[in-house]
């Protein structure tokens, strides 16, 4: 299989939202092919455990960058103490959080405020002012995320794949897969987690790029995609 390579996030803890940056580098690195009919001893997982580090880190990247576009759009909406909830938990994602209860609740909180993000662009009226400014950089990081969300989803989900495949290949040594199994849960919580969160973003990213049109504001969502991915790219 072959992977998007993709290096170690590294984002200031003080950062603030960077609209335009990244190019997801598309230099591939390939996994040796794992069969069933290999032994356990011949299976060698550091590739699959480095490529679970570096997604990990380009998923919590993702989620700093959402949580501060959602922190831009409830700013429109006169939402504030949702707001600063999305700004404290980018810090939190900034912070190294990414699985077990703390990575649920976060995710959760951001799947909430996403609903009501897009329920609220979704009729909502024309803005002007800081309103209207917070709609357009909202809009902007929603249409440069949501497609990173999807490109690193699609890695993940071949990464997956591999990652199966070592661990059935391990049945026979249970304290190697057991070594294995734990040098890859934050990888596997985010593959369970990505694919969704990704497709959610997608929608919203249109219907905020149609309510900055309404606002008189035009978003270009292939130029902010590339601005996405230079700035994903920076931070490896």
């Amino acid at each position: 299989m072959k992977y998007i390579s993709i290096k170690t996030a590294s984002v200031a803890a003080g950062a603030t939202l960077i609209l335009f940056g990244a190019s997801f580098n598309a230099n591939a690195f390939g996994i040796p092919g794992i069969g069933g009919g290999e032994s356990s001893s011949s299976v060698d997982t550091s590739e699959l455990v480095k490529t679970s580090n570096e997604l990990v880190d380009k998923y919590r990247l993702s989620m700093v960058s959402i949580n501060y576009a959602q922190a831009e759009a409830l700013e429109a909406f006169g939402l504030r103490e949702m707001a600063e909830e999305a700004r404290q938990d980018a810090k939190a994602f900034q912070g190294g959080v990414v699985d077990g209860k703390a990575g649920d609740k976060k995710v959760e909180n951001t799947e909430k405020r996403n609903e009501e993000i897009y329920k609220r662009a979704k009729k909502g009226t024309k803005l002007q002012g800081q309103a209207r400014k917070h709609v357009a950089k909202s809009a902007a990081a929603y249409a440069g995320t949501s497609y990173m969300g999807v490109k690193i989803a699609e890695n993940i989900k071949t990464w997956g794949s591999d990652a199966k495949g070592a661990m059935s290949s391990l049945k026979t040594d249970p304290r190697k897969l057991a070594g294995f199994k734990n040098d890859i849960e934050p990888g596997l919580f985010v593959m369970t987690k990505l694919p969704d969160l990704a497709s959610q973003w997608t929608k919203t990213a249109s219907v905020l790029v149609d309510y900055a049109k309404v606002n008189g504001d035009k978003i270009d969502e292939k130029k902010e995609a590339k601005a996405m991915e230079q700035h994903f790219s920076m931070n490896e």
